[in-house]
């Protein structure tokens, strides 16, 4: 009986496992060499353009395939609305696995070194604010701890400057 569980939902299970791997230990371990703020600009900005010009690029070798195997123009527009249709819902389904490999694709390749000034401007026991000197940009606590706590640093207070050595990679987006 279990045999034959397994061989009718094998591949279901395996596939289930493989998505649920992804998101728990792929996508977070990905994450946590950025901001936050740097992997919502880079989402607000690229991510769509890079999957929608992949779709394109999938897309037109399914359509050389779809002139060669089908005759009429009503089979290929009802499979070009299928195809779109799949595209979308698989590309917000896995919207996080997407992101999570393409962030890892930054990484692969360190095109810039950047060194940051960080003023801590709120500290206290349970929240911390740093201001970039240069942009004016602030990071918070849980971003900043990340960093922070790969940094060894014993203790911070207000008004302490603490500099940060980050990448950017081959999309350009800046990591730890």
């Amino acid at each position: 009986m279990l045999h034959a569980f397994f061989k009718k939902y094998g591949y279901t299970l395996i596939y289930l496992l493989v998505v649920v791997l992804l998101l728990f230990f792929f996508v977070p371990n990905e994450k946590k060499h950025y901001f936050d703020g740097d992997v919502k600009a880079f989402h607000d900005s690229y991510y769509w353009k890079i999957m929608s010009s992949m779709a394109v690029g999938i897309y037109l070798l399914f359509f050389y395939f779809l002139k060669i195997y089908r005759n009429s123009w009503k089979e290929i527009g009802k499979s070009t609305l299928a195809f779109a249709v799949v595209c979308l819902f698989f590309s917000f389904l896995f919207q996080n696995i997407f992101m999570a490999f393409l962030l890892r694709i930054n990484r692969t390749n360190t095109c810039e070194l950047i060194l940051e000034n960080y003023v801590i401007t709120h500290d206290d026991t349970h929240y911390l604010i740093a201001k970039e000197l240069k942009t004016n940009a602030y990071i918070f606590d849980k971003e900043f701890f990340e960093v922070y706590g790969k940094l060894g640093k014993k203790s911070l207070h207000v008004n302490d400057t603490l500099q940060i050595t980050s990448k950017k990679g081959l999309l350009g987006i800046r990591f730890h």
